[in-house]
């Protein structure tokens, strides 16, 4: 059988359909942040806010109701149109023609054999990103608390505060670019950083990145710096991280004229986290927006914290009042409402957040895929799979462009500066 596009092609689609849409270990958000098929973006995705309330009342009693009395002036309430413009991700992913020859003329097996681990790994790192993005998009992967020097190898340590092991895990031999703490000035001028081993400590609760790269580059870096994904500054979404702590212009509305587009924060006081100040961070979202179901997710290191917080072991069940060991997560039923608390690897170790998944919305115009999308729902290029232009074998691509809206951004508080006991 001579193998052409046309028969690796259909091999591809056979053995793994139309398109491949697999969740990632450490996929908190991905999962339950459902993409919406229905609201796929054209050039910008657009929806109304309400942000302050009509107050045209007037009031009146005893001998003065009886009267025609005289109204206040009509004080009209506020609503914005928020507006959010997607992210695109491309991925890609090599054969050699005499390999995937082989493998086309012995069968699906050997073909699939060719491409299991390969297209399973696209897959993983292709929403990898995309979960790191809507996390965070628009802020930093972790902060560098070591000095620089002229030469490649070497180390950098991420603080305890900083430091997401399961994410880092994930981005082994993935390129980075590094900032000063504003995100203004790129320190790897000259070219990427490249992480070849992230290794964490249990006992300090810190990441240690081993990097290679421009040795100049690599010297420039200093104690403060922040570490992001190449191209991730100007490329990414904007994550809930970054929704968290806006106090200026997001989706074009300003926190700083209408607070009810902010978020909230709270301090854990630079010590450990407890179930005492996860509800009292909750409370900051109860106030202003009510009683509602939330959700925390918790670093690993704090969720150890808090599994030796006697609060934390128990779930009181609303009709039995009876007590439960908490197990894959904890629900907590306090003044505020259940506050669900669930472990999350890539959540860095000195901060949490509280939100209500139900306001989050992801959109865009494609999910996760191995086709490309034509006009007017059409197909213009059914595949990814092609054969390379200049040299001798054939290329895989994945695809995503999607964004991530917060519709009421005082449902989520960021919880900062916890210091587990590890560290």
């Amino acid at each position: 059988m001579a193998t052409t596009i046309a028969t690796a092609d259909g091999w591809f689609k056979e053995i793994y359909g139309e398109a491949v849409n697999s969740v990632p270990s450490f996929a908190l958000y991905r999962e339950r942040i459902k993409f919406k098929d229905a609201e796929r973006l054209g050039d910008s995705y657009h929806f109304p806010v309400r942000l302050t309330r009509s107050h045209g009342w007037t009031l009146a009693s005893g001998a003065t109701a009886g009267t025609a009395f005289a109204l206040n002036a009509v004080r009209t309430g506020a609503m914005k149109d928020a507006t959010l413009s997607g992210s695109s991700f491309v991925m890609r992913e090599s054969f050699a023609y005499k390999a995937v020859a082989s493998a086309v003329s012995s069968g699906k097996t050997a073909f699939g054999n060719l491409l299991d681990d390969a297209v399973e790994d696209m897959l993983e790192t292709t929403n990898a990103i995309l979960e790191i993005t809507m996390r965070y998009g628009g802020s930093s992967l972790g902060v560098n608390e070591t000095a620089g020097a002229a030469s490649s190898p070497q180390d950098f340590v991420i603080t305890a505060a900083s430091s997401a092991m399961g994410m880092w895990a994930m981005l082994e031999n993935a390129e980075l670019d590094a900032y000063d703490s504003t995100l203004t000035t790129q320190r790897n001028s000259n070219a990427a950083i490249v992480l070849t081993k992230a290794v964490y400590s249990a006992t300090t609760g810190k990441v240690t990145l081993s990097v290679t790269g421009n040795t100049t580059d690599l010297d420039a870096l200093v104690s403060t710096d922040v570490f992001v994904l190449r191209g991730m500054k100007d490329g990414a979404m904007t994550g809930v991280d970054a929704i968290a702590t806006n106090t200026g212009s997001l989706f074009g509305i300003s926190a700083s004229t209408y607070s009810t587009w902010s978020a909230n924060t709270y301090s854990a006081g630079s010590a450990a986290a407890t179930m005492g100040k996860l509800t009292q961070a909750a409370g900051l979202v109860a106030m202003r927006v009510g009683q509602m179901p939330l959700v925390a997710s918790v670093s690993i290191p704090t969720w150890s914290n808090l599994n030796n917080d006697t609060a934390a072991l128990r779930r009181l069940t609303k009709n039995e009042g009876r007590v439960e060991l908490g197990a894959q997560s904890i629900v907590y039923h306090g003044p505020t409402g259940p506050l669900e608390i669930v472990p999350d690897a890539m959540c860095k170790g000195g901060e949490a957040f509280i939100q209500d998944f139900d306001e989050y919305r992801r959109v865009g115009a494609s999910d996760v895929t191995f086709n490309l999308p034509g006009v007017d729902g059409k197909i213009q290029n059914d595949r990814f799979f092609r054969e390379l232009a200049d040299n001798a074998g054939f290329e895989i691509r994945s695809f995503w462009d999607q964004g991530i809206i917060l519709r009421k951004p005082r449902t989520l508080c960021k919880v900062t500066d916890i210091v587990n006991s590890n560290a």
